[in-house]
């Protein structure tokens, strides 16, 4: 945040920030540095190898040897890349995305895929935008009465729904002549650069993502009066094959209030620290384990030293080994296609 900048209530910005109530996508660091909303970088957490870990690793390797196909005559076999690796490397957004759903859902998880459309964003009591992203929650088990004191969604984002979608808002049209149009071509691309983030993993467009996961809580929660609303985001960016990325943020239900009705807002609410945190896909073989361990994590952990890890460590101990998986995928996911820009 630039500090000659002072943060401001949401009735303020409503009356002489105008220019400033866009797109989500188009939104930039002054947005952030005018809620005093930022990003802080947390540490990965370090997971000690004990012997269950050690198990699941070697189960995983026996099932990718075993994972082949026999070619004709000559004996040939190709290996399936574990689903680890698919995430990492996946030339496509659909290739990713039944990776990570396979990862998440295995036989015995917490976690499932939540059916309905990804939810939208409100503002002002207005449906804004509806981001383009997955949302993972809490398995609910049979005949038992909801849980609401960790019910935290997670959502999964791809990166090039953002990167593509901007060039997309950008995108010059024919010259109704079928002459050359590039005047306005450029004129576009300067609007683009303008509203494309320094860094990416930064980008001030996640926050409308967390602050969806956040409302659709508030919404969908059974208690009333719940003060905090718990959002996480994973997001993976192509030809990004080292890191998954974890965001987390905690909102106030006052905030979501504000947020609902920024013309009363005149009081300023402090927006929460976005936590951002680099979740190595390497080693393949562990990756499920350890990305569980951070999604079970309660909420505040992720920005703890990276020694206090005792939380962690007990869900890996405890993490089930990776299941067989079928070669061909049938589970259809709606709203999902392959994008290329």
């Amino acid at each position: 945040m630039e500090p000659s900048v002072k943060p401001q209530p949401l009735a303020y910005i409503m009356r002489y920030h105008r220019e400033l109530l866009v797109d989500p996508m188009f939104w930039t660091s002054r947005h952030l540095d005018l809620i005093g909303c930022r990003f802080q970088s947390c540490k990965s957490t370090e997971y000690t190898q004990n012997n269950d870990v050690r198990q699941a690793q070697s189960n995983d390797n026996a099932l990718e040897r075993s994972d082949v196909d026999h070619g004709p005559p000559n004996h040939s076999t190709w290996s399936r890349p574990s689903d680890p690796k698919r995430l990492a490397e996946g030339s496509t957004p659909l290739t990713r995305l039944f990776s990570l759903i396979r990862i998440l859902e295995y036989e015995g998880s917490t976690f499932e895929q939540r059916r309905e459309r990804a939810p939208k964003f409100y503002f002002a009591g207005r449906s804004i935008h509806r981001p383009d992203f997955t949302v993972f929650g809490r398995r609910k088990e049979a005949n038992s009465l909801p849980d609401d004191a960790f019910q935290c969604l997670i959502g999964y984002f791809d990166y090039t729904s953002a990167s593509c979608g901007r060039q997309n808002k950008f995108q010059a049209r024919c010259h109704p002549g079928g002459g050359d149009n590039a005047p306005v071509g450029r004129l576009h691309n300067k609007r683009l650069a303008k509203i494309t983030p320094a860094n990416w993993e930064e980008d001030p467009y996640f926050l409308c993502l967390l602050l969806a996961l956040a409302q659709l809580q508030k919404k969908s929660l059974q208690t009333k009066g719940q003060k905090t609303y718990t959002s996480r985001l994973l997001v993976s960016k192509w030809q990004e094959p080292e890191f998954i990325h974890l965001y987390e943020a905690q909102f106030t239900s006052d905030l979501l209030e504000a947020i609902e009705n920024p013309k009363d807002a005149t009081a300023y609410l402090d927006w929460p620290t976005i936590s951002r945190k680099k979740i190595p896909f390497k080693p393949y073989d562990t990756f499920r384990a350890r990305l569980v361990a951070e999604l079970s994590l309660p909420e505040n952990r992720h920005c703890h030293n990276a020694s206090d890890t005792k939380d962690a460590t007990d869900v890996v101990k405890g993490a089930p080994k990776r299941q067989s998986e079928e070669e061909d995928v049938t589970r259809t996911v709606r709203r999902k296609v392959d994008m290329t820009c």
